[in-house]
């Protein structure tokens, strides 16, 4: 029993390291100059139903959203993320799939967090590109501050922005399966909110 509650302890503490390692991610603001903080409008935040980005006449998404989308930023005055912003990764883990999506790629990193029922902490980055000096397959590591990923340029009418996905896995997912159309019908992970608060 003691084995036990010593297990599930490290694996909570897991999770709180994560929730830690994520607000020192956001509050560094990518190492942007003089970065004070994200701006968020409603539809860019976790389980909202807006578009932020389309006329409110046709916003409407089509399941809440599934993670949170970082655009614009207050520094010196506001500003917006660019394409070809580094993004630094915001802790130790391996790339499990790499999937295209309606702006660029969504890159799948593997944690080593785990839940005391066995699923992994996945962090799904989308509408990203690899860096230009980076060639990334599947199975590469990838360490915190690590900077393998640049914001994708939009072609659309979406502007170029981070998404970032939480998300526990069973030990049966694949995350090479993983499709944005269907990931809030996925029985094999649970969305959960990026961040804490």
């Amino acid at each position: 029993m003691l084995t036990k509650i010593i297990a599930t302890t490290r694996e909570f503490s897991g999770i709180r390291h994560y929730y830690s390692l994520m607000r020192s991610w956001l509050g560094n603001g990518f190492g942007i100059e003089n970065f004070q903080h994200w701006l968020m409008e409603y539809g860019m935040g976790y389980l909202e139903t807006k578009q932020w980005w389309m006329p409110l006449s046709a916003n409407q998404r089509p399941y809440p959203h599934e993670g949170v989308d970082l655009y614009s930023y207050m520094a010196a005055d506001v500003s917006q993320v660019k394409a070809g912003q580094p993004i630094p990764m915001i802790c130790d883990g391996v790339l499990a799939a790499i999937h295209k999506d309606f702006i660029g790629f969504t890159f799948l990193v593997r944690t080593n967090i785990t839940d005391p029922n066995k699923r992994t902490l996945y962090l799904a980055y989308a509408h990203v590109a690899p860096a230009p000096d980076r060639e990334l397959t599947v199975n590469t590591k990838v360490y915190q501050g690590d900077q393998p990923l640049v914001i994708a340029s939009s072609q659309n009418k979406c502007p170029a922005h981070l998404h970032l996905s939480t998300f526990w896995a069973k030990p049966d997912f694949d995350p090479l399966e993983f499709d944005w159309a269907t990931v809030n019908e996925n029985n094999k992970i649970e969305l959960v909110k990026p961040v804490q608060g």
